[in-house]
């Protein structure tokens, strides 16, 4: 009953503000609504009459993807969506979303694909790198992964309008190099993983040096520390262990 009536509501909302800006969103209301009436059919269709020029047109998409994956059991229309609106807007944000739609259906190898595509739209965007670097590890590609993430440690957060450098921001700087030091850690390249532990760790100090905010970075200290026991557990330095965890103790 109240399905019906909710479907009364909206066929005269929709017939009152046709041809204006509203009407778009009372057509995905209504997508909405046959969706709870388990009429996937027509929820698509009228999805599909939003034109690509419509500034609703990006939802209208992700929700008929929603639609295709969830309740059609379609993984190829389901990416196709997100496809599609990669190749319209050709926006850093379209391809993210498309690698990350990939990733959800396990199809790694061409989320990397959209990731890339994002990245040569933004150069040097180290969270761009790292979500490719993530992808690869997915398909045991740990040489490229590797490459990846050590371009991501040393990278930017990508480029202004201008051309300008965006710094980034010390925090995502050292969750890549403890991504990384891990990365290397499963690879069992022990010097490897020192080394950007070294790294994360002189980051945290110049961070203590330059800023008040001591917690974050003594947590991020304790992280390093801990992933350096791991280390020394790891190749058998008694040592590295014994050192690490006595170090991470003093910040309690």
């Amino acid at each position: 009953g109240q399905l019906v009536e909710a479907s009364r509501v909206m066929a005269d909302a929709r017939s009152e503000f046709k041809n204006t800006t509203e009407a778009t969103r009372i057509l995905i209301a209504d997508a909405d609504l046959a969706c709870k009436r388990r009429d996937f059919d027509q929820a698509i269709q009228m999805l599909k009459s939003i034109p690509n020029d419509n500034a609703y047109a990006t939802r209208a998409k992700i929700k008929m993807a929603d639609i295709y994956l969830h309740d059609k059991k379609n993984k190829k229309l389901y990416a196709a969506q997100y496809h599609e609106l990669a190749q319209q807007t050709q926006t850093v944000h379209g391809f993210i979303l498309l690698g990350e739609a990939y990733m959800k259906i396990q199809e790694p190898e061409r989320a990397i694909k959209a990731y890339e595509g994002a990245l040569k739209l933004n150069p040097g965007d180290a969270t761009l790198s790292s979500k490719i670097g993530r992808a690869l590890i997915t398909t045991h590609d740990y040489k490229r992964a590797v490459q990846y993430y050590e371009t991501a440690a040393s990278g930017s957060a990508g480029q202004n309008e201008d051309g300008t450098t965006i710094e980034l921001s010390w925090t995502t700087r050292m969750a890549l190099l403890h991504d990384l030091a891990e990365l290397y850690l499963s690879l069992k390249n022990f010097p490897d993983a020192t080394r950007v532990c070294e790294q994360a760790m002189a980051l945290g100090h110049a961070q203590r040096k330059e800023a008040a905010d001591d917690l974050t970075s003594i947590q991020a200290d304790v992280k390093s520390l801990s992933i350096l026991a791991d280390i020394g557990q790891a190749s058998g330095d008694s040592k590295m262990v014994v050192e690490s965890l006595t170090q991470a103790w003093t910040y309690q």
